[in-house]
C-alpha cells in the first residue's frame, strides 16, 4: 500500500470444496481469521490467475471458464464479474495485473486475447490480440503509469504494448517471466 507502506499478498488455495482466495494485510504480519476466506471461483469454473490492486483493496480473480471477477478485499463482496472476447474453446484466463494506480487491470487468457479493464466500472476498454507464437503466458504493467504491459508468451517472446493506443511499442526475447525495473524504464527476463 503506498500510503501506509503496509504490503499485501495475495494467494491461491484450495479447501477440498472448491478455490479460494486469501488475503493477508498489514505487512502480513498477522494470520488470517477465520472467514476471512473469499470464496472466488466455484470448481467448475475453476481458479487460475489472482492479482492484488496497489492500494490492497481490491482483488481480481480469474478462472478457467474466462470469466474475470472484482472482489473488495476488505468485505469479500463480488464487485464486477466481467467475460472478454475469447475462443471459446480456450477462454482460460492465464495471467491478471493492476496498472500502477490500480484504476486499470489487465486480464490474459489462453487464446491470447489481453483485455484492459476500468476497475470502478468493470467496464471494457481496450481488447489487444498480439501476434505471439504461442498463448499469453504472463503480463505485468509497468510499475510506474497505467500505458504500458508487457506480455509474454510461453516460448519467451515479450511484446510491450501501450494500451491506451493499442500499438505495440517493442518486441523482445528472453523468458517467458519479466520483470520491470521499479523506474519502469528496464525490463528483465533470463535469456
Amino acid at each position: 500500500d503506498a500510503a501506509t507502506g503496509a504490503a499485501h499478498t495475495a494467494g491461491a488455495t484450495h479447501n477440498g470444496m472448491g478455490a479460494c482466495i486469501c488475503v493477508v494485510g498489514d505487512g502480513g504480519d498477522r494470520e488470517v481469521q477465520e472467514g476471512c476466506p473469499v470464496v472466488a471461483h466455484s470448481p467448475a469454473e475453476g481458479l487460475r490467475a489472482v492479482a492484488l490492486s496497489p492500494c490492497g483493496r481490491c482483488l481480481a480473480s480469474g478462472g478457467f471458464d474466462g470469466l474475470v471477477i472484482l472482489w473488495d478485499a476488505h468485505s469479500g463482496d463480488a464487485r464486477h464479474r466481467m467475460l472478454g472476447k475469447q475462443k471459446p474453446e480456450c477462454p482460460r484466463v492465464r495471467s491478471l495485473s493492476f496498472s500502477a494506480d490500480g484504476a486499470r487491470l489487465a486480464s490474459a487468457s489462453q487464446d491470447a486475447y489481453i483485455q484492459i479493464w476500468e476497475v470502478s466500472t468493470g467496464v471494457l476498454l481496450r481488447s489487444i490480440q498480439p501476434t505471439l507464437d504461442e498463448s499469453v503466458l504472463h503480463i505485468h504493467f509497468s510499475p510506474t503509469d497505467r500505458k504500458m504491459l508487457a506480455a509474454a508468451d510461453d516460448e519467451g517472446a515479450i511484446s510491450v504494448w501501450d494500451v491506451e493506443s493499442g500499438e505495440k511499442i517493442r518486441s523482445l526475447v528472453g523468458s517467458a517471466f519479466s520483470v520491470f525495473s521499479p523506474d519502469g524504464r528496464t525490463i528483465a527476463t533470463a535469456v
